[in-house]
């Protein structure tokens, strides 16, 4: 029996030389005048237009923190597509039986086996490796293509919130040249919130309370977002009990050891004036830099959050 040399998965853009393929369009269709024949598969190579892929610098890798599948996918499909590929991560390939019948059928069983391997090794070229690590072993390009879908898709209410923030923060410019550019962004941006979460009632007051959480409340939204991020399908009454909690733990606060700022302008709780970013207070217009700072206290502080996280 003849064995067919596989192809190295780990592949880099710039080992790729470029050339055709050695299949041929039939050799991805049905015969209409012998619907029960298989036709062989050849093996593949990386063609230029696959390889100018790599070349492109405004293309990112795939990442769950940069929020790119919906682009990511639908480029890398389109060169597949362009080279007759698209079959194999659809799902659609003819798939060859197990090589015991004659020499055509086990060179074209190899040939599929060696082609599998080589498109995962394709796409991984393209992915981010902090996405590498939780792939595994996936041989299939159909099974590959679909865990990337459904780890990147449908990801619950914590993404809407910061697609619906970016959503209404688009603005026309005077500049007419721009407008068909913000008009697609708009479009491309609210398509992106319904691939990840069908906008409810219950969501729709899930993003509004954690938006306006983020301005003086960043312990709550944190333990929203982790909440969330782990429960996609959960409901708002987590987050109405989470707030009734903080609101019960502050109550028993004594009132003389509440820090009240100085600052006329302000005279808000929580901070003395020379933490103060409001006009007239020690850091002011130094938003950003404030909220770092408290940031990290509250960091040092975590293990008591955490147990009245666990408490509520």
């Amino acid at each position: 029996m003849a064995t067919q040399q596989q192809p190295s998965v780990g592949l880099t853009p710039s080992q790729f030389a470029p050339g055709g393929f050695t299949t041929s369009t039939s050799s991805q269709l049905l015969n209409p005048f012998t619907p029960n024949l298989i036709p062989p598969i050849s093996l593949i190579t990386i063609t230029d237009t696959m390889q100018d892929l790599a070349c492109d610098t405004t293309f990112q890798k795939l990442s769950l923190v940069s929020d790119n599948y919906p682009i990511w996918c639908k480029r890398l499909h389109s060169v597949l597509s362009i080279n007759n590929l698209d079959c194999y991560v659809d799902g659609t390939v003819l798939v060859p039986s197990s090589p015991n019948i004659s020499q055509t059928d086990a060179d074209s069983f190899w040939n599929y086996q060696s082609n599998c391997v080589m498109i995962i090794a394709y796409l991984k070229c393209y992915i981010d490796d902090t996405e590498l690590a939780h792939i595994g072993t996936i041989d299939n390009p159909h099974t590959f293509w679909v865990f990337l879908a459904n780890r990147h898709n449908k990801r619950g209410i914590f993404p809407v919130i910061r697609l619906l923030k970016t959503l209404f923060g688009y603005q026309f410019s005077a500049d007419i040249s721009t407008m068909a550019l913000t008009l697609q962004n708009i479009r491309a941006t609210n398509e992106r919130i319904f691939d990840q979460s069908a906008i409810t009632k219950d969501s729709l007051l899930i993003c509004c309370i954690m938006n306006a959480l983020e301005a003086n409340h960043d312990n709550i939204r944190a333990a929203a977002s982790s909440y969330y991020t782990s429960n996609p399908g959960a409901g708002s009454q987590w987050l109405f009990n989470r707030i009734a909690t903080e609101i019960q733990f502050m109550s028993r606060v004594p009132a003389a050891t509440q820090i009240i700022c100085e600052n006329k302008k302000c005279g808000k709780a929580g901070h003395w004036r020379d933490m103060c970013y409001q006009p007239g207070g020690g850091m002011e217009g130094k938003r950003g830099e404030v909220r770092r700072m408290v940031k990290e206290k509250k960091r040092e502080g975590k293990h008591t959050r955490r147990q009245m996280d666990v408490r509520s």
